[in-house]
């Protein structure tokens, strides 16, 4: 096909053109000759869009080169200038290649008959093994005789022509039954030592990986360890810790080829699979109390070892999530295993691994700060375990209320966001810990049948110094504004001031019930919290002179004093604490409102408004 038609209609046109505009110039002259007037001059049309030539094809006659129109596409006939044409669906992708459809295939059943082929081979150790078939020496050197043959096979076709895919699904299952062979040798027919059998699963992993690196092949050395990963816990039938150090033997093998080839599937499928190993052992061994300290020795391990080889992985590739995926994964065997010991001894695992976690996060100058925030989290679920595992009664509420005033000193201090949300998490536990035990509201209305205990004052005003410490280290490190510069956050600001308000009315409260244990100290304790909040409320308004938001605070307060002192001190308080709870209130609100208002006078005689005054 040519494109001399083409050009030639092309040619047409363009003639046909030049004809049109001689004949217009020929009647433009008949009409001026025959009235006197020259017609309007048309104006001249826009200049031609630019073109782009196009370099002619070989083998097609060199005619000239067809100009094709730069620009915005045309507008359908029908349609005003300017419009937007309707949308049209793009069109749809060019089918695909029959020979890449092919490679393809060929890959997929090349991975699949691999796969097949090794599960064959677990069925038949199993089975060989339950029923008695060939002897053990037999069923040994078969199974090491196939993988030598299937490795054999390997290096054979990835020399030939398109042999490159046989190559590797040949040489990962080859690998891969050699280790599930020294897996068999090692459980099931104790020919093997358990030392003897990890080192020999580990010369095999290793040969496997070097293999991998050696064909630069990612799919090699992913196929290698995932085959024998999930081929092993077939073959035992059992999460036991052998298991699970065979497991480790595959992520301890493939660490080395992590600092050569910076391969992403590759630590995924080393780490996960020892990981989940360890959290079906250390479930195993809750319900069946078998193995406790040789699981909870593997489970630390394959934590340590993952969280090492995601932080080697880190620095290499600060931006991918993989590492992370598995640094956050390996919290799970430790603080799992914990839970097999005893009270004292769970809290000692829980806080030694909380110290390995902060270790990786103090190394985040070297690692990405992602990595260090996740590891230091993980830290502090540690140290939240072993508070909840050794804490009992109300000793669980001072401790978490306790830790969270330290974090939130510490992200005040730091400015940093996230001691601050560990504090949040403390104190949010500490708060339900306190009101479900130490401090419950019931102690506010109901006279305590029991004498309280020093931990009720002493939990009080933790919780008001959480309330007051939380959102002023929130508006340090700028995740929370003043209650002045945004009025969608004022409601967090009002919500610690009532729980601020509740702890100090529960201190207040606690403290006149330790001096006197009877009703006499409920009613004192009553008086004191109305006193307390209406000195309270008006410190905050002197203090407001020249802040609206504290001046705001001190009335809002000062309301809710007078509402505590007519509904609450006014119906339950009897005698003289009701006396000395409204006459104490008056005299207070006297001589503070007396200072108020010559403060009040002073500024305006200095000619200042108050800031925030209309």
């Amino acid at each position: 096909m040519t494109a001399q038609p083409v050009l030639r209609v092309a040619q047409e046109l363009r003639e046909m053109g030049l004809r049109l505009q001689a004949l217009e110039t020929e009647l433009r002259s008949a009409v001026q000759a025959s009235t006197g007037v020259a017609p309007p001059v048309p104006v001249a049309p826009p200049p031609p869009a630019p073109t782009r030539q196009f370099p002619v094809p070989a083998g097609m006659p060199t005619h000239a080169p067809m100009p094709m129109p730069v620009g915005p596409p045309p507008v359908p006939m029908g349609m005003p200038p300017g419009a937007i044409p309707p949308w049209q669906p793009p069109p749809p992708p060019p089918p695909m290649d029959p020979a890449a459809r092919q490679r393809r295939n060929s890959r997929i059943v090349t991975w699949v008959g691999g796969g097949v082929t090794l599960l064959g081979l677990v069925l038949f150790l199993v089975l060989a093994a339950q029923r008695g078939y060939f002897g053990p020496v037999p069923r040994v050197v078969g199974g090491a005789v196939l993988g030598l043959a299937l490795v054999g096979l390997a290096l054979r076709a990835y020399t030939r022509p398109g042999g490159r895919t046989t190559g590797y699904a040949l040489a990962a299952t080859g690998f891969a039954a050699l280790y599930l062979d020294i897996v068999a040798a090692t459980s099931l027919h104790d020919f093997l030592p358990a030392q003897g059998g990890l080192v020999a699963g580990l010369v095999v992993t290793a040969a496997g990986l070097w293999l991998a690196v050696r064909w630069d092949a990612q799919p090699l050395a992913v196929g290698v360890v995932l085959g024998a990963a999930l081929s092993a816990p077939m073959l035992t039938m059992a999460f036991t810790p052998l298991l699970v150090g065979f497991l480790m033997v595959l992520a301890l093998a493939a660490a080395p080829v992590q600092l050569i080839r910076q391969w992403s599937g590759l630590i995924a499928a080393a780490t996960l699979p020892a990981l989940l190993g360890s959290v079906a052992a250390s479930l195993r061994a809750i319900l069946t109390a078998a193995e406790q300290y040789a699981t909870i020795a593997v489970g630390f391990g394959a934590a340590v070892l993952a969280m090492l080889l995601a932080a080697a992985a880190a620095r290499q590739r600060p931006t991918d999530p993989v590492p992370l995926v598995v640094l956050a994964s390996a919290a799970v065997p430790p603080l799992l295993s914990a839970g097999i010991l005893n009270q004292v001894g769970a809290t000692r695992a829980a806080l030694g691994f909380a110290l390995v976690a902060f270790a990786f996060a103090a190394a985040g100058k070297w690692l990405t700060r992602r990595f260090a925030i996740t590891a230091a989290a993980i830290g502090l679920i540690g140290i939240f375990q072993a508070i909840m595992t050794y804490a009992e009664g109300n000793s669980r509420s001072l401790t978490l209320l306790g830790c969270a005033l330290v974090l939130a000193g510490l992200a005040w201090w730091q400015r940093s966001r996230l001691p601050l949300f560990g504090a949040l998490g403390y104190a949010w536990t500490g708060l339900f810990a306190a009101l479900i035990g130490t401090i419950p509201v019931k102690l506010l209305i109901q006279e305590p049948v029991a004498p309280v205990e020093v931990s009720t004052p002493v939990a009080g005003l933790l919780l008001a110094a959480v309330a007051v410490a939380v959102p002023v280290a929130a508006y340090r490190t700028g995740l929370l504004r003043g209650p002045a510069e945004s009025a969608d956050q004022r409601p967090l600001w009002l919500i610690a001031a009532v729980i601020a308000l509740y702890g100090t009315a529960t201190a207040v409260l606690g403290t006149a019930l330790l001096a006197l244990p009877d009703r006499d100290g409920f009613l004192t304790g009553h008086v004191l919290v109305t006193l307390s909040w209406t000195a309270a409320a008006l410190v905050l308004l002197l203090r407001g002179i020249r802040s609206a938001h504290l001046r705001v605070t001190g009335m809002v307060l000062l309301g809710i004093a007078l509402a505590k002192l007519f509904l609450f001190d006014l119906a339950a308080l009897d005698g003289l604490a009701r006396v000395a709870a409204v006459l104490g209130a008056g005299l207070v609100l006297l001589v503070v409102g007396t200072r108020y208002a010559r403060l009040v006078a002073a500024v305006k005689e200095e000619g200042e408004a108050p800031v925030g005054a209309s």
